[in-house]
């Protein structure tokens, strides 16, 4: 907001586009481009096809204070000692002041402001702000949901300055890019920017809208500038700038980073008082916030392989934008930019000693262990049994492990066991995970009915049994199910093949009779295979018709994990 537009591709993409020059005119030091691309590259960031005049460096959208060339030169300053440690902003107080009504406070409840002077605004400049503002919103703000910011030429704004929620209705005023005034409900439905964002407010009873002293709109937020009060020119040397959205943190970091950059063009930041409704005491932006780390100096080592001490891995760090708090032989307290939203552990600061120190640098060392690799007996028994069933004629296939409770019990005549149930769901033919394999193998031959007879179909894979004992509350075992379809088949046919996969195994077998639902009482056995326990049986013609299968089948189904 406060700028046109950029196309759709070019806020897709999570890269900067800069020049040598560009960045030379924020580096302590020139760069030359062999420098250049080597820091970089030690960095971990890439550069795409790099030359003096185009330089498009790709960034994670975790690092918003790189998305301009005044955020990598910050970085590149630090990395090369010319500017060690946390970057810091001098803030001017101000009277300046900004009230968040309650009325906003459901519906886009945060802001932080501060102002800008002394700005020398050219063309360039001007052009990198649009791009830092659009690659914020669409990597960290995710695409203006979190946080959308607004930029206004101080000259036109009377404070003090309002943010509440109004009556659609009630707001009217001429969009950035156009020549007379709209309701928010036509911006919305009409203006460009206002249709792609239009999602944002939809069923809103209440618009957010910043507004002057004198009543005038500067801007509806999330979406656009007013274009009496918030189109940005060049040669405009003071600007407003807020950042409004849903969480403190969020617009604090956004407007830490701006302010960032607008001190690196020379610009003095002035601050801005935020009256909020939900706290007593007023706040000041920019915050400018720290965040610390306390870091062991073993982690360190022990990660990296290396023998630092506390001064040299604190010497490392301040080249990554670090300063040491405290620090002894063992561990050091450092504090970091709160726009460091790639910090996360502890182990992320030791990737950034490692980036500072160089990877090539470290000596690749044997892994220390007192095994060697094999495969798991799991493995290596599933690889043994389906050798075995293919060796007898069999063919694997292989199903979903998500069903339905209709096809896995309720076309089975089985009586609803254990098992996990999915939540709410869109695919109602998807509620469960299954806990038995023929239901779902079935549905390879009934996919393939029409196919020449006989079915010889097999599958190992896995099931899902409800365990109370367990941390998850389930346990996951491996299971195999052998289908014989045909005009002839028979339980007899079946428990030959069955036989044959327990010699092959080299374990001994037993049978004994067993009802089970769905299957034809007096041709179904349990089955146990060395320690595993199955079942074998003809299914029923009930079934068979109510699946319109026109012959006879047969199923065996066995547990085989070895847990």
């Amino acid at each position: 907001m406060g700028f046109p537009p950029l196309p759709k591709e070019v806020v897709r993409m999570v890269s900067v586009d800069t020049s040598l020059s560009a960045l030379n005119g924020y580096m302590k030091k020139p760069l030359t481009m062999p420098v250049l691309s080597e820091a970089l590259s030690r960095m971990g960031f890439d550069v795409d096809d790099p030359t003096p005049e185009s330089l498009k460096v790709d960034i994670t959208a975790d690092r918003p204070d790189m998305v301009s060339s005044a955020g990598i030169a910050r970085v590149l300053n630090a990395y090369l000692g010319n500017s060690p440690g946390v970057p810091r902003v001098p803030v001017k107080s101000s009277s300046y002041e900004l009230f968040i009504d309650p009325s906003v406070h459901p519906i886009r409840p945060c802001a932080a402001a501060m102002v800008i002077k002394g700005l020398s605004l050219n063309d360039s400049r001007l052009k990198e702000l649009i791009w830092v503002q659009e690659k914020i919103h669409a990597t960290f703000a995710r695409d203006r949901k979190k946080a959308a910011i607004g930029i206004y030429p101080l000259k036109k704004i009377a404070w003090p300055i309002h943010f509440k929620g109004e009556s659609p209705s009630s707001i009217r005023f001429t969009p950035l890019g156009m020549d007379s005034p709209l309701a928010a409900a036509d911006i919305l439905a009409t203006h460009p920017t206002g249709k792609k964002y239009a999602h944002l407010l939809a069923e809103l009873p209440l618009y957010p809208v910043f507004r002057d002293a004198k009543g005038k709109v500067l801007s509806l937020s999330p979406i656009i500038n007013s274009q009496d009060t918030g189109q940005v020119s060049v040669g405009d040397r003071e600007l407003f700038v807020e950042v409004s959205g849903h969480a403190w943190n969020t617009v604090s970091i956004i407007l830490d980073i701006l302010a960032q950059v607008f001190h690196d063009m020379k610009g003095d930041v002035y601050s801005v008082t935020i009256h909020l409704p939900t706290v007593k005491d007023p706040r000041t932006t920019p915050e400018l916030g720290v965040q610390s780390f306390t870091v062991e100096l073993d982690t360190v080592n022990s990660t990296l392989g290396t023998s630092f001490t506390s001064t040299q891995v604190s010497d490392l760090l301040s080249r990554m934008m670090y300063d040491t708090v405290k620090s002894n032989p063992r561990q050091l307290v450092v504090e970091t930019p709160s726009f460091r939203v790639d910090l996360l552990h502890e182990v992320d600061v030791v990737d950034d000693v490692a980036r500072a120190y160089g990877f090539d640098n470290l000596q690749p060392q044997p892994v220390r262990v007192n095994t060697i690799g094999g495969v798991l007996p799991q493995s290596r028994l599933n690889e043994d049994v389906r050798d075995g069933v293919v060796g007898l004629g069999f063919q694997e296939v292989m199903t979903w492990h998500l069903t339905s409770h209709e096809h896995h019990f309720t076309a089975f005549d089985r009586e609803h066991s254990p098992h996990v149930t999915l939540g709410v769901v869109k695919e109602q033919g998807l509620t469960m995970v299954r806990n038995m394999l023929y239901p779902e193998t079935l549905r390879a031959l009934l996919a393939n009915r029409s196919a020449p007879q006989p079915f010889r179909l097999f599958e190992l894979d896995q099931v899902v049994d409800i365990h109370a004992g367990e941390e998850t509350g389930t346990v996951t075992h491996y299971k195999l199910c052998l289908l014989l379809g045909h005009a002839a088949a028979t339980y007899d046919e079946m428990k030959g093949n069955v036989d044959a996969l327990a010699r092959f195994m080299g374990r001994p077998i037993a049978y004994s009779p067993v009802t089970l639902p769905g299957f034809i009482e007096g041709r179904t056995a349990h089955v146990k295979v060395g320690s595993f326990n199955g079942f074998l049986g003809e299914m029923h013609p009930r079934i068979l018709e109510r699946l319109s299968i026109s012959f006879p089948v047969v199923v065996f189904e066995c547990y085989l994990s070895t847990r």
